[in-house]
């Protein structure tokens, strides 16, 4: 699999960088659901345990 590298935004308003470090492997999942945001994407860090909606 090919490598791929992102930026994640806004995230020093909720944590600062406290959840993220470069090599450590997230999953981004479209909530297409949110009342919110209807591009919100949820990120992941470990299965069932959301850090970020962006």
């Amino acid at each position: 699999m090919k490598k791929m590298y992102v930026t994640i935004t806004g995230m020093d308003y909720y944590y600062g960088l406290t959840p993220f470090s470069v090599g450590k492997k997230l999953k981004c999942i479209k909530e297409k659901n949110n009342p919110f945001d209807s591009e919100a994407i949820r990120v992941n860090k470990k299965i069932d345990e959301y850090v970020y909606f962006t």
